[in-house]
């Protein structure tokens, strides 16, 4: 009887080892398949902010483009660029009423002390007319070095 109780105590633990075994298992399958879901669910959102950001690039490329073939600008463009003249005040206010369509917002602009902005941060909007010199530009407009400009 003494080896009947030993053989079914042997059993039995053998029976828990097993038990807690596949308890383990479980869970690492289930955590794996919990990890695979969440993957899948910041892939789907980090696409879809993808194309938000893109579509929104486009629309900001829209505006610039309009602006660049409104037929009034390249005309007072190209009369400037003839005459040699300097930036006229109305070409800024085309700027910045473009950069106000745009929803560009400069550091001056928001009121954030700039430690809390990231350096290279700075931006604007320039004209410059065929040969790359500047024509007129947005407050926060940063140097253009080695620009070549070709007119389409």
């Amino acid at each position: 009887m003494n080896k009947q109780i030993q053989f079914a105590s042997a059993m039995l633990a053998l029976s828990l080892v097993l038990a807690i075994y596949g308890i383990l298992v479980f869970a690492n399958a289930e955590k794996e398949r919990d990890l695979q879901a969440l993957q899948i669910q910041m892939n789907l959102v980090a696409d879809s902010r993808l194309e938000a950001i893109e579509h929104w690039l486009q629309g900001q490329y829209a505006v610039l483009e309009r602006s660049a073939r409104h037929p009034p600008l390249r005309k007072a463009l190209e009369d400037m660029s003839q005459l040699g003249a300097s930036p006229d005040e109305t070409l800024r206010e085309l700027l910045s009423m473009t950069v106000e369509r745009m929803g560009f917002l400069s550091r001056q602009t928001t009121g954030y002390p700039s430690e809390r902005l990231e350096t290279g941060l700075e931006g604007g909007l320039a004209l410059l007319d065929p040969q790359g010199r500047l024509l007129a530009s947005t407050s926060g407009m940063p140097p253009i070095v080695g620009c070549a400009v070709g007119v389409s």
